[in-house]
């Protein structure tokens, strides 16, 4: 009887720690996430592309510059935001990355993310889910978005917008 009962006990130990180290673990890599999604909020890449009359060669990694000019891609954090028509009940969750001439832009860009989101939240929100699920509605927001970043900008300009993630709902 005694061998039962501190048998039963192991096994339930046994759960509790397995069940314990499960919810550990998620824990952890939910924390992990996290940490890797505010760490690539704003994100910049370098796109090399070169002028009509320059050219590009690659030597040892590292770039070198001969008559062109270096384009950086900014990627703005996602945002959900309420599409027009229906009263408001489809929404749709955007990314977009802008590809920008020069380094300033970088800068400035970065000193107007509140901004710039706010731009996009608007531009997104005057679209209908109808209009959001065609390439030329998707390509009217790109370059609504990208006129009206431009507008704000003062120095440079940002050349093109990619939506890099759409899901509406």
């Amino acid at each position: 009887m005694a061998d039962d009962g501190s048998n039963r006990n192991n096994i339930i130990l046994t759960a509790v720690l397995v069940i314990n180290m499960t919810a550990m673990s998620f824990f952890g890599l939910h924390l992990y996430r996290q940490h890797r999604a505010e760490k690539s909020k704003i994100k910049i890449k370098d796109d090399v592309t070169s002028s009509a009359e320059g050219n590009t060669s690659l030597k040892n990694g590292s770039v070198e510059i001969n008559n062109f000019y270096i384009k950086k891609i900014v990627r703005f954090e996602s945002l959900i935001t309420n599409l027009s028509g229906e009263d408001g009940r489809r929404i749709v969750r955007l990314s977009l990355e802008a590809k920008c001439e020069g380094a300033s832009v970088l800068s400035e860009l970065n000193s107007l993310k509140p901004k710039v989101r706010d731009i996009i939240v608007i531009e997104a929100g005057s679209f209908t889910a109808e209009e959001l699920v065609t390439n030329e509605g998707k390509e009217k927001l790109k370059s609504k978005v990208r006129d009206r970043i431009n507008a704000v900008l003062a120095t440079g300009k940002v050349l093109e917008v990619f939506i890099t993630e759409l899901e509406l709902n």
